[in-house]
């Protein structure tokens, strides 16, 4: 059985701005190291917009966010997200 895929918003690195979908484990990972947004689980619908989302990191919380990000770019980028 394939992964639950659930959607993302980037808020910073690479992919800023751009809705990903990506399995579960890896939005819910997006989301805690603060790169993303959940924007919705399946089934998916793009006229829903992503909840409100205010951004409120530490310095050291961003850095950590921003070196999360490039690092799923790269794995995304090798073909291994």
């Amino acid at each position: 059985m394939a992964d639950e895929q659930y959607q993302v918003t980037a808020i910073m690195g690479p992919f800023c701005g751009y809705v990903l979908t990506m399995p579960k484990a890896q939005a819910l990972q997006a989301v805690d190291d603060g790169w993303a947004m959940m924007r919705i689980k399946p089934p998916f619908d793009l006229a829903v917009p992503p909840a409100d989302y205010i951004q409120d990191l530490s310095d050291d919380e961003r850095k950590h966010a921003a070196r999360a990000a490039q690092a799923w770019s790269d794995a995304f980028n090798k073909g291994r997200p």
